[in-house]
């Protein structure tokens, strides 16, 4: 109970603007986040490859032709990609901050191909239910939340 209230507390008070503050920089390839402009010219590629080496080993076991992917703490942009050979990607994205990155996304003039949900990862069964997806994708947003199991 108290590690969640600490880092629910620490969330609410640090964590969140630093996080808004390093999208909004990242959104507007402002002087210091030129290291993510391929990153951020990526996630805005209709034909970008899933290029995550676990993501496409469990595409490829799952054999199938439509794979639904929930991208668990997708940011405002999800980096999964758009394309995997023979196979129908759905993506759901979801981030607790996405209401604030969809003003940030606005402000500078971007349009994601998939628009992030506000949905925490602790409410993933809540909004969706079991078993709705092929696949949850995690990258970097697990550290943080605010309760990392219970997202598991």
């Amino acid at each position: 109970m108290r590690f969640a209230a600490g880092r629910r507390l620490w969330w609410e008070t640090r964590g969140r603007r630093s996080e808004l503050q390093f999208w909004a920089a990242w959104l507007a390839g402002a002087p210091g986040a030129e290291e993510w402009t391929s990153d951020r010219e990526r996630r805005f590629a209709p034909d970008a490859e899933v290029v995550d080496p676990l993501l496409r080993a469990e595409i490829k076991r799952l054999a199938k032709r439509d794979i639904s992917v929930l991208d668990v703490g997708a940011g405002p942009v999800t980096k999964i990609g758009f394309r995997y050979p023979g196979t129908n990607l759905a993506i759901v994205a979801v981030d607790p901050l996405a209401n604030e990155y969809a003003r940030l996304l606005e402000a500078a003039g971007l349009e994601p191909l998939v628009k992030t949900l506000p949905v925490a990862g602790e409410a993933l069964i809540e909004r969706f239910g079991p078993r709705r997806f092929d696949i949850a994708y995690a990258n970097n947003s697990l550290d943080h939340s605010v309760d990392p199991l219970a997202i598991i």
